[in-house]
């Protein structure tokens, strides 16, 4: 099948975060054309958000195996041994786009997210990190993004008791348009087990726990993992709003 026989336009495809050699790739792969839940599934889980399919050849020099690591990429989270019966399980992730477009909101999210990552591994969260880069401090807007991304990193440590235990800051004009928010979790367990997201066996119940989606829809992934422009600002209800 081509994609030109497809029931998305180029628009709509390209509104997923979906280009066209991936659309073709998705037809390829399913022998057919996609529906459109189908389609926002793969715009979120082929996203950069999500897969990291534009970082990846750059993440893969780093080194991931060793006597002490317990569990590398493709997991929730990574879990290194410390020794004595304790484990650290560790996640860091970037919530750049949804902070631009909405400070407080977008770096509150991208805390839940890591914090989430650590505590389906097993772990307890036991402090919060962060890396944060912004324009010049003598523009307006780079005020507006400064105060609302640290109130919101706060906010969602306070709520759940974690504490922020390190960060950095710096100020560029470099940074103007796009700032970098990256936030850091660390967890610790005490016990053997470490909890892994596949699962299989035939006959397990699967159990769906907590709301149902709310505004931001199923594509705030794959609006995380675009590139920022002049319309981004349109985008606001794709950050998760608490």
């Amino acid at each position: 099948m081509s994609t030109a026989e497809s029931p998305f336009s180029s628009q709509e495809i390209a509104s997923q975060g979906i280009k066209p050699d991936e659309y073709a790739d998705i037809v390829r792969r399913l022998g057919r054309h996609p529906n459109k839940a189908e389609l926002g599934m793969f715009g979120v889980m082929w996203s950069e958000h999500c897969c990291y399919k534009n970082s990846r050849p750059l993440l893969k020099q780093f080194p991931t195996s060793g006597p002490r690591i317990l569990v590398g990429p493709g997991e929730n989270a990574g879990v290194v041994d410390l020794g004595q019966g304790l484990q650290l399980a560790f996640k860091i992730e970037s919530h750049n786009h949804p902070s631009a477009v909405e400070p407080f909101q977008g770096a509150a999210t991208g805390v839940g997210g890591i914090l989430r990552d650590i505590f389906t591994m097993g772990a307890r969260p036991i402090g919060l990190l962060n890396s944060l880069r912004f324009g010049s401090l003598e523009d307006p807007k780079t005020q507006r993004l400064f105060t609302g991304v640290v109130s919101g990193i706060a906010h969602y440590g306070n709520c759940v008791g974690v504490p922020t235990v390190g960060g950095e800051v710096y100020f560029d004009s470099a940074y103007s348009g796009n700032p970098l928010v990256n936030v850091m979790a660390l967890g610790l367990m005490e016990t053997p087990t470490i909890v892994k997201s596949g699962a299989a066996g035939i006959g397990n119940p699967v159990l769906y726990v907590g709301s149902t989606t709310g505004r931001d829809g199923m594509g705030g992934a794959s609006f995380a993992s675009a590139e920022l422009t002049d319309e981004s600002m349109d985008n606001r209800p794709a950050v998760q709003v608490g």
